[in-house]
């Protein structure tokens, strides 16, 4: 059993980015009063690389194009900002392979013939009164597995001897992934039941997100705790248990919902719940579900000794 820890997400807002106008840029958003200023280096960071990256496209019958790097630098004066600056980048896959251990994932490269750069990583130029540079890539999302978790990691590696790299935003890792039709958010209206820990049936609500992992199925994530998890109350807390990542499937013929434990390593699966219509509603997004373990034969409840959830699933809009 995994407490949910509830994430805040700290802003860095820089005022000296808010609007950029050839001719017209006021120079108290860019530049500090300070009189040791002229002494300081141009900045130049990648936004966002403090934490993963997180992309989800809809699914495209051609190549999808979309910026992916939003490079920054920061000058030291109105001068300097008039002035190109070159910056070279490079790909760095060992990124990938550090959060993978890190954190139990399985994140794997986005193979090298499945998409293009649109800029080249040895020449990004901010041109005189750039600050904000955008590096767009093109994915051929018919080479890609929908069950699959991409990424692509970058590093700053030279921004010349006039600038210096902001260190800790100098990394980035993007998590690339495609969307189904069932991809989202969600508000989850659920019930549990455990023989000790909720033997009430208790009812409860909590915002989740429904991941692509195949042509026709979804895994829910639990943006409080950063991981995929079912959620449920124990003890009146709500918590959820380790080592279980539901997987819903969705047959496209019939809408009958199916779900099972997906974790890799998992020792407990899951049965549908007997009598019950586990269905995904086209027409209102919806997804009904009633499933668990320990339970009798064919589905049927064992009051002391099931573990169930019941799921209503509704879409709230896209991730």
């Amino acid at each position: 059993m995994k407490n949910l820890l509830r994430k805040k997400n700290i802003l860095f807002m820089f005022v000296m980015l808010a609007l950029i106008f050839a001719g017209c840029i006021k120079k108290d958003d860019y530049y500090k009063k300070d009189t040791d200023e002229s002494s300081r280096k141009q900045v130049v960071q990648i936004i966002g690389a403090e934490d993963i990256i997180t992309i989800a496209r809809d699914i495209k019958s051609t190549n999808d194009t979309f910026a992916l790097i939003d490079l920054r630098r920061y000058p030291n004066n109105e001068a300097e900002l008039n002035q190109p600056l070159t910056v070279k980048l490079t790909r760095n896959p060992t990124l990938i392979a550090d959060y993978n251990t890190t954190n139990g994932t399985t994140l794997i490269e986005l193979p090298t013939n499945s998409y293009t750069l649109l800029t080249d990583l040895n020449n990004v130029t901010f041109q005189p009164g750039e600050a904000i540079v955008e590096i767009k890539i093109s994915v051929k999302q018919s080479l890609l597995d929908l069950s699959e978790s991409y990424a692509l990691g970058f590093s700053i590696a030279d921004v010349g001897a006039n600038a210096a790299i902001n260190t800790p935003l100098k990394n980035a890792l993007y998590n690339i992934g495609l969307k189904n039709m069932y991809d989202g958010k969600y508000t989850l209206h659920g019930d549990f039941y455990h023989p000790t820990q909720s033997p009430n049936w208790d009812p409860f609500t909590v915002d989740v997100e429904m991941w692509t992992s195949g042509t026709n199925s979804v895994k829910m994530y639990v943006p409080d705790l950063g991981g995929f998890y079912h959620p449920g109350l124990f003890m009146g807390t709500l918590n959820a248990f380790g080592a279980q990542e539901p997987e819903y499937t969705i047959n496209p013929t019939t809408n009958i919902v199916t779900v099972q434990n997906s974790y890799v390593g998992a020792v407990t699966f899951y049965t549908m719940f007997a009598g019950y219509n586990s269905r995904y509603d086209p027409a209102t997004k919806t997804i009904y579900a009633k499933f668990g373990y320990n339970l009798g034969p064919g589905g049927t409840f064992i009051s002391g000794t099931s573990r169930a959830w019941t799921d209503t699933l509704i879409y709230v809009g896209p991730r």
